[in-house]
């Protein structure tokens, strides 16, 4: 029989073993009860533990995940504009057929525009929908396609 080794107060990455679980594994190896630097108690087998394949109770996986989230977030900004909104459809309620271009029902004309770094601008009012839309065209040449460039650099 293996002499068994006491990991109680050992660290393991983000875990400290503090007691050997109330149970043990199928063939009777220990269970380890350990608690993470975020807190959280978790059971490991000890075979885990020493061959540092258990670092923490699951939460560096999270911060990593939230790392790479908030990496690919930032990646989609070229100068403070999120660049797949400019890419983005138009909304499935719009009736004009153009994103950014809306009926105003109380003036029964066509507005058109755009948003660029949070802030939308008005580009008109029109009586017809093809003045709106030209007008919009125009606003994501002026306002969109320099930042379109940049990104393509």
């Amino acid at each position: 029989m293996k002499k068994v080794i006491d990991l109680t107060g050992k660290k393991f990455g983000k875990l400290t073993v503090i007691s050997k679980a109330p149970y043990r594994e199928e063939d009777n190896r220990i269970i380890w009860r350990c608690r993470c630097n975020c807190g959280k108690e978790i059971d490991v087998k000890g075979i885990y533990l020493t061959t540092h394949q258990t670092k923490s109770c699951g939460c560096i996986k999270k911060e990593q995940e939230n790392i790479n989230l908030r990496e690919k977030y930032n990646a989609q900004y070229v100068d403070g504009v999120n660049k797949s909104l400019l890419k983005s459809k138009k909304r499935k309620d719009n009736k004009s057929g153009v994103k950014g271009v809306s009926y105003h029902k109380a003036t029964g004309k066509w507005d058109a525009n755009i948003g660029v770094k949070g802030k939308q601008i008005f580009l008109g009012r029109f009586k017809n929908l093809e003045d709106a839309i030209k007008a919009r065209k125009e606003g994501e040449e002026k306002y969109h396609k320099p930042i379109l460039k940049k990104e393509e650099k």
